[in-house]
């Protein structure tokens, strides 16, 4: 990544802009164009490897995760998994086999497994949408890729539609607050209370099939589904 600073001393800035795609504001209660409209801004980052574009140049595996532009505008692809139980060597094969070194990267190929895998949140609002089953895949339910906006589990490269969708998150997320602007001030404290910047989160960890490595995926959004199927519940700090 390139940035430039103000200078040596004093504070940087950087400007971002941005459109809403279905407007905001109107929030008076006999506005006949009432729209509730909050906005969620955050960024992720990570350190940099040493040799980092002859690293990803070449594939080498420990680099397939790094943050990166694209050389050209083509998806990052997703060979999903056709059981809960492949090993360790099924699983890398299946990440290897997906990540392409010349294409944008912004969530990692394990962060979007994840998801595809893991059970989705059936507290969570879907008014009058009808979640696609066609579109379930070999694992036979709906995972978190299925949101009221994004029924059919569309994809869009590695980002997880029901993180994107439902804010703030219930699951641990790469992403880090920087502000929330809100229409209405009395839900601030809460946005800064829920934040994962301070409020840890759960996630089910389970072993890859005759190892004791853990893998970085899990159909069990609940403790005691994680228990039950030899997983552990394990506390993630905040970002």
């Amino acid at each position: 990544m390139k940035y430039f600073q103000s200078a040596s001393v004093g504070r940087s800035f950087l400007t971002t802009e941005w459109t809403n795609q279905h407007g905001c504001g109107g929030d008076d209660a006999n506005d006949p164009h009432k729209l509730n409209c909050n906005i969620v801004i955050q960024y992720t980052c990570q350190e940099e490897p040493e040799s980092i574009n002859a690293d990803i140049a070449s594939g080498d595996a420990n680099t397939l995760d790094v943050l990166r532009d694209g050389e050209n505008r083509g998806t990052q692809n997703h060979n999903a998994p056709n059981n809960l139980e492949e090993d360790e060597n099924q699983y890398d094969s299946r990440r290897t086999g997906s990540v392409s070194t010349d294409r944008g990267l912004h969530e990692t190929f394990s962060y979007y497994d994840d998801c595809y895998v893991r059970e989705r949140n059936t507290g969570l609002f879907l008014a009058d949408q009808l979640l696609n089953r066609g579109q379930v895949g070999a694992l036979g339910y709906f995972g978190a890729r299925f949101t009221r906006q994004n029924p059919n589990a569309n994809r869009r490269g590695y980002e997880c539609p029901e993180e994107r969708d439902y804010y703030p998150y219930w699951h641990p997320t790469p992403w880090r607050d920087v502000a929330v602007l809100v229409d209405n001030v009395t839900r601030c404290d809460f946005y800064t209370e829920q934040s994962f910047n301070v409020q840890p989160r759960y996630l089910c960890r389970e072993k890859f099939s005759g190892s004791n490595t853990y893998k970085p995926i899990s159909r069990w959004n609940n403790e005691t589904g994680c228990n039950e199927n030899g997983g552990k519940f394990d506390l993630q700090r905040y970002n």
